[in-house]
């Protein structure tokens, strides 16, 4: 008598809740970690917003300007036709962004390079980061100062 041999439907079901089941635990251990550092989320979408602006300039050779408006708690992209602008990022209630030797907006070259450098200085509760853009380079850096 040939008897097939494999697993019963529950067995099967059984397996694949317990998969799905871990999969969804993974997942939103994932999602809270990645989402509870607004700093680091500002950070990491200004860079990205900075690089895009700096690239934008460098293609179309127009001068591109962002504008921080403190606020509204955003900044606007733009170039320098003063049109409507090209993006409008929000960032964190709690975030403070106060422009210290840097001067609002900043305008980058048409080689991507920031035409006044300076620096700002970003307040999240009790921390403090200096975002500094160096002259002649076109990147910024950022230093926790408490």
């Amino acid at each position: 008598m040939n008897r097939v041999r494999g697993y019963t439907l529950i067995e099967t079901l059984i397996v694949l809740f317990v998969i799905s089941v871990l999969i969804t635990i993974s997942m939103s251990r994932y999602y809270f970690e990645d989402h509870e550092d607004p700093p680091k989320e500002f950070f990491q979408q200004f860079e990205k917003d900075v690089f895009y602006s700096q690239q934008k300039a460098a293609t179309y050779q127009i001068p591109i300007s962002i504008t921080i408006n403190s606020s509204d708690r955003q900044y606007l992209i733009h170039d320098s036709t003063q049109q409507p602008s090209v993006m409008t990022q929000s960032y964190h209630p709690d975030i403070r962004i106060y422009l210290s030797t840097l001067k609002n907006p900043i305008r980058f070259n048409t080689d991507g390079t920031i035409i006044n450098p300076g620096k700002m200085v970003l307040y999240y509760k009790d921390e403090q980061y200096n975002i500094t853009f160096p002259f002649g380079k076109g990147r910024f850096y950022v230093t926790k100062v408490s």
